[in-house]
């Protein structure tokens, strides 16, 4: 619920410990199960930019940084 409150109300601060000191996966869904949301797809549902650009930076080197980026949701 951490992830899901930071990432739809724009509290970069927040997430940044949340994934820095609790060591929260950035991929886990965090919608309702078995709609495959997660924090990117809240925080640009939302248009929270700034947290989209730690989020890309966070994974700026991960070797499957293509297919995190685009998790599919159930609507596509």
């Amino acid at each position: 619920m951490e992830l899901y409150n930071s990432s739809t109300k724009g509290k970069l601060d927040e997430l940044m410990t949340i994934v820095t000191q609790k060591k929260y996966s950035l991929v886990e869904e965090v919608s309702k199960a078995g709609y495959f949301w997660t924090v990117f797809h809240y925080a640009s549902h939302y248009g929270h930019t700034q947290i989209l650009e730690f989020l890309i930076e966070q994974f700026q080197d991960h070797p499957d940084k293509f297919e995190i980026f685009n998790l599919q949701t159930v609507e596509g």
